[in-house]
């Protein structure tokens, strides 16, 4: 029987300051069609990031959050249909902080499957 793969991740389930901060486990995200797995090695904690975790007024962000969606790292899988990178590619990515529904829901810390 395979056993289910987790990662470590940061996440925000309610604004505030610091103490909002969780470390959880999460399940690692499968690769779909058209979509790379991205080991990733450095997240960026910005201004951005702590906007978010604390609470814009006027705005509203999706919760829960992983802080850090600009990250570079290494292709480990690459999903149906995907051509213009290989496993083990280095990448650095910069989506832009929930402007996708991709952005919000799947930017875990240890790894991602993004769109190419």
């Amino acid at each position: 029987m395979r056993m289910t793969e987790t990662m470590k991740a940061v996440r925000v389930h309610e604004h505030g300051d610091f103490d909002v901060l969780r470390i959880e486990d999460l399940t690692v995200p499968n690769v779909a069609a058209g979509q790379v797995r991205i080991r990733v090695a450095y997240a960026a904690i910005n201004h951005l990031d702590t906007w978010v975790r604390r609470g814009v007024p006027g705005h509203e962000f999706p919760l829960p959050i992983t802080p850090g969606c600009d990250f570079s790292g290494v292709i480990e899988s690459i999903g149906e249909g995907v051509n213009n990178c290989v496993v083990g590619d280095r990448v650095a990515v910069a989506p832009g902080y929930n402007s996708t529904p991709f952005a919000s829901a799947h930017t875990p810390c240890g790894k991602v499957s993004a769109p190419t």
